[in-house]
């Protein structure tokens, strides 16, 4: 989460490995609950502070104490010389304004409460805001994304979306992406969403830069050439 914070990325971490089996452990009693971008499960704790426990999922990790910095650590283990995880991840406490990211998720699967509590908190933190165009352009003017999905300022576009990278379904797979939609056009059932566009969001700093993503059968994107730079103004 840290990491996603400082480099305005979610894309960028989605190969960690263990995020897949947990990016949050909630710690109760003699167990830890994990949940993650796809799994989670429940695991017995040790009273051995130096291995806690070992969370088995898509991959085994090790789980161990640091009393001095209060951090849990996970180490990958038990796996074949040249495939092993090399990253040690470390899971802090939930701080008070990130409350909301474990509300409503025990017992629930990802798609239930966790993948839309995490959403929230990447549009409020990352990509909500107001943007004036750095790019002379008739397509875009001063750019709103709200809070709510509302967007204005962009030709006829009124709502758009993020892909978050929860689950396994990643069209948009090596890119951040925002979809723009017209919610004036009601499409028939089943037919491609020729409503919509797509783009790469990237940050420099305050500038947002948008790169048109293209696609040829809505299963995997690339990118195109048009961009637009903004400036976030608030």
């Amino acid at each position: 989460m840290d990491e996603i914070l400082k480099t305005k990325s979610i894309e960028a971490h989605i190969y960690k490995r263990l995020t897949w089996d947990a990016i949050i452990l909630r710690i109760q009693g003699d167990s830890v609950v994990t949940h993650g971008l796809i799994m989670g499960n429940t695991f017995r704790l040790s009273n051995n502070t130096d291995s806690l426990t070992t969370i088995k999922g898509l991959q085994a990790y090790q789980l161990s104490y640091d009393k001095a910095l209060q951090l849990i650590r996970a180490k990958e283990t038990h796996v074949e010389v040249g495939k092993e995880d090399t990253l040690v991840y470390s899971f802090r406490r939930v701080q008070p304004n990130e409350q909301r990211l474990i509300e409503g998720i025990d017992g629930k699967r990802f798609f239930e409460n966790l993948e839309s509590n995490f959403y929230s908190f990447f549009i409020d933190s990352l990509i909500s805001g107001t943007y004036e165009p750095l790019t002379k352009s008739t397509e875009i003017g001063t750019l709103v994304l709200g809070k709510a999905h509302y967007t204005s300022g962009f030709k006829n576009y009124t709502k758009y979306a993020i892909h978050d990278y929860f689950g396994t379904l990643h069209p948009f797979r090596g890119y951040d992406a925002i979809i723009f939609e017209d919610t004036s056009i009601v499409l028939p059932f089943n037919a491609p969403p020729t409503n919509e566009v797509y783009y790469n969001w990237r940050f420099n700093g305050d500038t947002l830069v948008l790169t048109e993503l293209l696609t040829e059968t809505f299963e995997s994107y690339f990118l195109g050439t048009k961009t637009f730079k903004l400036l976030r103004i608030k």
